[in-house]
């Protein structure tokens, strides 16, 4: 039987990570289910060579062996060998201590293979699944002094990663780590466009640093525009957290049909990601909740609801009655009073709607945005989407809520041969709400914050 060399053992390693990068590629998205395994039963037959290899090798002229080194490998051999075990044992989504402590001894055996590998990108990864950001951030650090632009990539969009969680944790210095997570996820894909991992990663990185830094529209329109390009790489189509992240993007924007089509995908995907099945769940239960409620006039009784809309008058637009000034152009212009059949979709300049608020939607208060159901006085209903709000901030059936040139998306898609149809408001903050006449305070506002993480590897 003919011995198995280091090359051999190398080629096997890249054929594991080729695999696991282009597993959809290579079976129907119906065997999603045993990726993990597959990947387990590839490194057990690596590492079983790699122990054969070193039985043969130490069999082989054993007077030409000299202390513990095993005959014919070369510390530089053993070194790589070690790396290769490694690097096959890290490529399971769980942390390994055996990957870790077999790459630290290859280095130390040879120092100079962070120079010609990516075992610095590796042990990088053992840190970061076991949830050692500081360990992590100096391994990927360390992978960008490499001379291989490919291992220089991989660091740089990894540290990325690490950066962002760092942030999290130290509050001092959040800014700081935010604005060096996007420039070197920057830098990684300057070293290749047409990368999709490294467009995703730096799509991660301005939806953070969108949540962090007032929510600006032009860096969510960056975060968008790095994501489309990550899907223009072919392999992206797979990328589980991509989607799921992109998700994420779409249901803060209110485009819930293709949110719920993103997260049905990551679910095939990954059908043991059980956190994207609840949220996928949460949400189409959330949007078949306000379909039934806007449908059925906030469940009220045909008096009660009278009651409330009959009450609706001009004068509870308060502030609104008035010329404000634009955000946009700094003018003063005067608002429209209008129903809410007049709006169109998308945004409504110079108009000014008027509702009366029917019923909140209690049955998610752990889920933003808050909502509340509403009707105007020519009984057409929508849902009102208040992000930004502290958890106790209510609005009261009864209470007249006017809304100033509101963002008005239209929905109509089917949620398990249920349809989902119904008209909503999307209001940015509870700043620009006027309740029964009054302008809502400030200290009703908080930002929302948001953790992007990846899930695999």
């Amino acid at each position: 039987m003919r011995m198995v060399g280091v090359g051999d053992i190398e080629r096997a390693v890249e054929d594991l990570y080729d695999m696991r990068r282009r597993y959809f590629v290579l079976h129907p998205i119906e065997e999603a289910g045993l990726k993990e395994r597959r990947i387990k039963q590839r490194v057990e037959h690596i590492t079983a060579d790699i122990a054969a290899l070193r039985l043969q090798a130490a069999s082989v002229d054993q007077d030409e062996s000299s202390g513990d080194i095993p005959g014919r490998l070369t510390n530089e051999q053993q070194s790589t060998l070690a790396w290769l075990e490694g690097k096959a044992r890290n490529a399971t989504s769980e942390f390994d201590p055996l990957s870790q402590e077999i790459m630290t001894r290859a280095l130390k055996l040879n120092p100079k293979l962070g120079d010609t590998s990516d075992v610095h990108v590796q042990l990088g990864e053992c840190f970061w699944k076991k949830k050692d950001t500081e360990g992590a951030k100096l391994s990927f650090e360390q992978s960008m002094k490499s001379s291989d632009r490919e291992i220089v990539k991989q660091g740089k969009r990894n540290l990325s990663i690490v950066l962002r969680q760092m942030a999290k944790r130290q509050s001092s210095k959040y800014a700081d780590y935010m604005q060096e997570s996007v420039k070197v996820a920057k830098e990684a894909i300057a070293l290749d466009m047409k990368d999709g991992t490294s467009w995703y990663i730096l799509g991660n990185a301005y939806l953070s640093h969108f949540f962090a830094d007032g929510q600006k529209q032009e860096t969510v329109k960056l975060a968008m525009q790095a994501y489309k390009n990550a899907f223009k790489d072919p392999l992206s189509e797979f990328n589980q957290d991509l989607h799921f992240n992109y998700a994420i993007l779409l249901k803060f924007q209110e485009n819930y049909e293709e949110a719920v089509k993103s997260l049905r995908l990551v679910v095939k995907l990954d059908p043991s990601w059980t956190e994207a099945e609840t949220f996928l769940k949460q949400i189409e239960t959330m949007l078949l909740r306000i379909t039934d409620l806007a449908s059925n006039k906030g469940g009220l009784k045909p008096k009660q609801y009278e009651k409330i809309v009959s009450k609706s008058k001009d004068d509870q637009l308060g502030p609104y009655s008035l010329p404000i000034k634009d955000s946009k152009t700094d003018e003063q212009i005067s608002l429209t009073q209008c129903s809410l059949s007049d709006l169109s979709q998308g945004p409504n300049p110079g108009k000014v709607v008027l509702l009366k608020v029917l019923t909140e939607l209690s049955d998610f208060p752990d889920q933003p945005p808050y909502i509340v159901i509403a009707a105007d006085s020519a009984d057409n209903t929508c849902a009102i989407s208040v992000y930004n709000a502290v958890s106790d901030f209510h609005l009261q059936r009864g209470d007249s809520v006017a809304v100033s040139q509101p963002p008005v998306f239209d929905h109509d898609f089917s949620v398990d041969h249920r349809q989902v149809k119904f008209r909503s408001i999307r209001v940015f903050s509870p700043v620009e709400l006027v309740v029964n006449g009054r302008k809502t305070g400030k200290n009703y506002e908080s930002y929302a914050s948001l953790g992007v993480e990846a899930k695999a590897s």
